[in-house]
């Protein structure tokens, strides 16, 4: 009964590891998503400026 007990604590474990990761992967890639359509709303408006004035 005890070994079964180990082995659920190790699965929890486990999954609650990969859930960690998979949660700093989506949000380090909605950070960089971010940051790439900033960029280009950045340099999108710049050269919309230029092409006005």
């Amino acid at each position: 009964m005890k070994d079964l007990e180990k082995n659920e604590l190790k699965k929890v474990e486990g999954g609650s590891v990969l859930a960690a990761v998979g949660a700093a992967v989506s949000i380090a890639a909605g950070v960089l998503t971010g940051a790439v359509i900033a960029a280009a709303v950045v340099v999108g408006t710049y050269y919309l400026v230029k092409a006005l004035v």
